[in-house]
């Protein structure tokens, strides 16, 4: 087939990407929930948001956000882990389930989360956050689910039972 030439002006001309170039720019969240294991006896920090928080007001999370224009999802976390409360964590980034954040009247927002282990012994601070507890993993399942963001608790239940299956014994 041969190429056919056509005249256009310089405006439309302008308006010609290559669909290589085209960039949809969605807005991505990537979260975490942090995991202590000392001596095989597992907790996870559980932050309660503030009560004057537009979304979701005193309900329990873990850590995250949006994610930065070419951040890496793990960058990501670990941005959010130092912003928000002060800690280094080291990203599991095979252990993760994705969500979606869905608010009447908002566009639905996916997101990654991810099971992340706490490096070093410093302890957590936040001013976003009413607050902030290491739980043991056995009183974590005790928590109601509607005490959590979203569907938080029954991901990070997934999480922990994949982490406990790949632990070394």
């Amino acid at each position: 087939m041969g190429e056919a030439r056509v005249w256009v002006t310089a405006e439309i001309a302008s308006q010609f990407v290559p669909r290589e170039r085209l960039r949809e720019t969605p807005e991505v969240h990537v979260a975490g929930t942090c995991v202590s294991d000392d001596g095989g006896r597992l907790r996870l920090l559980v932050a309660r948001r503030a009560p004057g928080r537009r979304l979701f007001p005193g309900l329990l999370e873990g850590c995250g956000g949006q994610l930065r224009r070419s951040e890496t999802f793990a960058d990501g976390v670990r941005r959010h882990f130092r912003l928000e409360l002060g800690l280094d964590v080291d990203v599991l980034e095979d252990l993760h389930v994705f969500y979606t954040i869905r608010e009447p009247g908002e566009p639905v927002i996916p997101g990654i989360r991810f099971l992340c282990r706490r490096v070093g012994g410093r302890e957590p601070a936040s001013s976003n956050h009413s607050e902030l507890r290491w739980v043991p993993a056995e009183e974590f399942m005790d928590i109601p689910g509607e005490d959590f963001v979203g569907d938080l608790k029954h991901e990070v239940i997934e999480l922990l039972g994949r982490y406990r299956a790949g632990r070394p014994a």
